[in-house]
């Protein structure tokens, strides 16, 4: 759908300054931009801390929150300037990524609008 995926595997907090590294690489990669899904268990913090380093759209999933919830208010309770979206559903996050790509990305676009006139909503 003319959308490339990176799966990044790091932890926020045991190596932030990869995290950093790997997050400056991939706007170097991809300068017309990305989204970014972070997916992380426990306190949550890799998506407000990735959000406060780029002006990529950073959507947290909160994957433990199903048998911890109280692990959602990291990415809810969020400092100053620093924008993000927590959505629970890893596949809502998908879906939330392909419809911002599809502002800037016609192969994207083509693929959302005609799951929506399809009333398909496994696109």
């Amino acid at each position: 759908m003319g959308v490339h995926i990176e799966d990044v595997v790091l932890s926020g907090h045991k190596n932030t300054a990869a995290c950093l590294a790997k997050l400056e690489k991939l706007q170097r990669e991809y300068p017309d931009g990305g989204v970014i899904i972070a997916k992380v268990g426990m306190s949550n913090s890799l998506g407000p801390v990735l959000s406060s380093h780029c002006n990529w759209p950073v959507i947290g999933v909160p994957a433990s929150c199903d048998k911890f919830p109280e692990d959602v208010w990291s990415s809810l309770r969020l400092p100053s300037k620093n924008p993000m979206a927590t959505i629970l559903s890893e596949k809502n996050a998908m879906h939330m990524t392909l419809n911002i790509l599809a502002q800037v990305n016609p192969a994207a676009y083509v693929h959302v609008q005609h799951g929506m006139e399809q009333l398909d909503t496994g696109y």
